[in-house]
């Protein structure tokens, strides 16, 4: 066993989250190390729907909690849904050519459980905060069945009132993690893939953290002043290595894509039977259709299961019915575990906030979760002032 240098901060885990906090340490002179046991961006980082977007469905999940008084989740969600919306626009300037502006087509439907002129004010609401925040691309409203199937004309016209287009972001999320990487090294920090952490503990007399891993067969030792936990899915795993408890910080919700050729001229956001919303989002000539969501706590092992799949084809049917879709179209699928912050009570998945949370235990480790493709710098920034306060 070999021991290295000490840094002032490590961070375990190489996906957004944990490549975000390392590159805004470094940026601001700190020695960090980065430890990842697979590739960088491997996990829940590549198998997102591939957008940079505020989140329309948290405008809506804010009015469900306002309409039921409970007004601190409400605020929790308004601000997530605006915060969202301003790190687009910052993260658009930043990496003008990995996230560029991608316009998704909502149809309205008589059946829907909401209202069409609901959506109608929901959406400007949405398009005002986004203009607040220096998107100038207003939402398109589509008053009409007719205006809404030029745009794309498979869709089912029985029961179709019409349809708003909103603008949101594309992006390679993968490269996107290895970009952050990338600009880390370049200010000093180090990156080590296939490096897993086994242990770590705090040693008192020397006051640092002694990170025990593995690397290739070798087991090495680091040292560091502060100790950052963002391994995402994995994070309560991560605890569990050096300690008994039994307490969760992680809500694990698995999530599957499915990609068929490109079916439609126009990306869409879309509602399932069960009234979930999903994704239809072109990228160079594939269709990616997602997610889904159910509770898996072993993100090492996750597959989309043949009931997704089921579930998401029968729901292009629906919305597409002159479409003979099949199984047998799919180019490819994914599954990924979307780390949320278990909230306090019991909650459905889609009620639960996709704000991060930063925990610290009594060890003095930080623990990020719920930390999302849009919000990785403004969750960095966070998590680095705490360090540097402390």
């Amino acid at each position: 066993m070999t021991k290295t240098s000490s840094y002032d901060v490590a961070v375990i885990g190489g996906g957004i989250a944990g490549a975000a906090i390392a590159g805004e340490a470094a940026s601001r002179g700190l020695q960090v190390l980065l430890l990842e046991k697979n590739e960088f961006g491997s996990g829940t980082s590549s198998r997102s729907s591939k957008l940079i977007h505020g989140g329309l469905r948290y405008l809506e999940l804010a009015g469900y909690f306002f309409l039921r008084c409970r007004f601190k989740e409400s605020w929790k969600n308004f601000s997530f849904v605006f915060s969202s919306i301003r790190e687009s626009q910052i993260l658009r300037k930043t990496h003008p050519d990995l996230i560029e502006p991608h316009p998704i087509l909502l149809p309205i439907y008589r059946s829907s459980p909401r209202s069409r002129w609901l959506i109608f004010l929901g959406t400007a609401l949405y398009g005002i905060m986004a203009f607040g925040a220096g998107n100038r691309r207003f939402p398109h409203f589509l008053l009409s069945p007719e205006k809404a199937l030029r745009q794309v004309p498979s869709l089912r016209k029985e029961g179709l009132l019409g349809g708003v287009v909103l603008w949101e972001n594309l992006t390679d999320d993968r490269a996107l993690v290895n970009r952050i990487i990338q600009s880390a090294l370049e200010k000093g920090a180090t990156a080590l893939p296939h490096a897993l952490v086994l242990h770590y503990c705090y040693d008192n007399a020397g006051k640092v953290y002694r990170i025990r891993t593995k690397t290739e067969g070798t087991e090495k030792v680091f040292e560091a002043k502060q100790l950052v936990n963002a391994t995402g899915p994995w994070v309560d795993q991560t605890r569990q290595r050096v300690s008994q408890t039994r307490d969760a910080f992680v809500l694990p919700i698995a999530g599957a894509h499915i990609e068929l050729k490109q079916f439609t001229p126009y990306s869409c956001l879309l509602q399932a039977e069960d009234h979930r919303f999903f994704f239809v989002i072109n990228i160079h000539g594939v269709s990616r259709v997602g997610t889904t969501e159910r509770e898996w706590a072993d993100p090492d092992h996750v597959e989309p299961t043949d009931e997704e799949m089921t579930y998401l084809i029968n729901s292009l049917k629906y919305y597409f019915p002159s479409i003979a879709f099949s199984k047998n179209q799919i180019i490819r699928s994914d599954a990924g575990v979307r780390p949320l912050a278990r909230p306090a009570a019991e909650s459905k998945a889609n009620q639960v906030s996709r704000e991060h949370a930063i925990f610290q235990t009594g060890d003095g480790v930080y623990h990020v979760v719920g930390v999302k493709l849009t919000d990785h710098r403004r969750a960095a920034i966070e998590v680095v002032n705490r360090t540097e306060r402390k």
